[in-house]
């Protein structure tokens, strides 16, 4: 499912892609990423970079610190990814 907020269009000079899981057992992985991103915050120019979530959990822990910068994010990525799949995200970042 891809969800996309916003309509405004911006030439992003950084793109900051977190790959975060759906569900399961993986919350120190989701929350370690999440605060990383969070720690980079004060160093990014926050209208020249994007958030292009990849996971559920990545978005759900970053909409609310990083409502203008999250604009894209796509979760219920099947397992096994496989090449059509990569590439499909690949084109969207």
């Amino acid at each position: 499912m891809q969800r996309k907020m916003g309509s405004e269009s911006s030439d992003p000079s950084q793109v900051i892609v977190p790959i975060t899981s759906d569900k399961g057992l993986c919350g120190a992985v989701n929350s370690s990423i999440v605060r990383d991103i969070k720690k980079m915050a004060p160093t990014l120019n926050r209208s020249k970079c994007q958030i292009f979530s990849i996971g559920y959990k990545g978005t759900a822990g970053l909409t609310r610190p990083f409502p203008d910068m999250l604009k894209t994010s796509i979760s219920a990525v099947g397992t096994p990814c496989n090449y059509p799949t990569v590439m499909a995200m690949a084109v969207h970042i």
